[in-house]
C-alpha cells in the first residue's frame, strides 16, 4: 500500500465469495530530531572562535557523520567525534555556519548559525526571554566581543522596583551569569523588567548599562 498518510484509517480484505473483514490502525510520524549549534554570535578580529553542537534533541539516535560549512566550503566533515565542535578564526563580517547531521544510514538534518566577526567590541542585551522555550533564549545575559570586560554587579527588579535578581563579579565574556526568569525559584510573573549592570574594563573604569527586558511565555 503506498501514499497512507498519517492518521486514523480502517483495512478491509474481502474475498471473492464477499465475506470481508476490517482492522483499524493508526500511523503515527515520530518528530523530527533536531540540535542547536552553540558558540559566540560575535567574535573579534583575529580571535579564535569555537561553536559546538548541541545534541539534545537527537537523544536516542544514530547519528553516522557529520558536516559544518561555511560559505559553501566545507570546515569539518567525519563521525560525531570528529566533528562535534570546530574552532578557527573566521573571516571579518558577516559568517554563518551550515551544520548538516546525517542518521540512521540516509536521513539528514540541518540547521545554521550565523554570527559577527567585527574589528569593534560589541555588548548587546536580550530584550525578550521566553520561559518555556527550548531553543536557547529563556536565559538573559549580556553578550560582549570585548574579553576585558567584567560585570561588577547584575540587577534585575521588577516593575514596581523591587530587586528579583542579583550577581557580582564575573565576565562578560567568558561564560557570564544569566538570569533564568525565576524569583525565588518560580517563574517570574510575565511582564516587563529592568535590567541594571555596573562594568570595568581595560578602557573604562565604570561603564553603565540599563535597559528593559519583556519575560513572557
Amino acid at each position: 500500500v503506498n501514499d497512507v498518510t498519517a492518521g486514523n484509517h480502517v483495512f478491509t480484505v474481502t474475498d471473492a465469495k464477499g465475506c470481508s473483514s476490517s482492522q483499524q490502525f493508526v500511523i503515527t510520524i515520530p518528530a523530527r530530531p533536531s540540535f542547536e549549534i552553540k558558540g559566540p554570535p560575535i567574535v573579534n578580529l583575529g580571535k579564535q572562535a569555537t561553536h559546538t553542537l548541541d545534541l539534545s534533541g537527537m537523544a536516542g539516535i544514530t547519528i553516522d557523520s557529520v558536516v559544518w560549512t561555511r560559505a559553501g566550503v566545507r570546515i569539518c566533515g567525519g563521525p560525531l567525534a570528529s566533528c562535534l565542535s570546530v574552532t578557527n578564526i573566521p573571516p571579518f563580517g558577516q559568517n554563518e555556519y551550515q551544520v548538516t547531521i546525517y542518521y540512521n544510514n540516509g536521513c539528514s538534518v540541518s540547521n545554521r548559525f550565523p554570527y559577527l566577526v567585527t574589528d569593534l567590541y560589541i555588548t548587546t542585551f536580550p530584550n525578550i526571554i521566553r520561559l518555556d522555550s527550548k531553543s536557547g533564549n529563556n536565559i538573559f545575559k549580556i553578550t560582549t566581543s570585548d574579553p576585558s570586560l567584567w560585570v561588577n554587579k547584575m540587577r534585575i527588579y521588577d516593575r514596581w522596583g523591587n530587586l528579583v535578581f542579583i550577581a557580582t563579579d564575573f565576565s562578560a565574556f567568558d561564560n557570564p551569569t544569566g538570569w533564568n526568569g525565576k524569583i525565588d525559584g518560580k517563574d517570574a510573573v510575565p511582564g516587563v523588567y529592568v535590567y541594571v549592570f555596573d562594568m570595568r574594563s581595560d578602557d573604562s573604569d565604570e561603564i553603565i548599562e540599563s535597559g528593559d527586558v519583556s519575560v513572557i511565555k
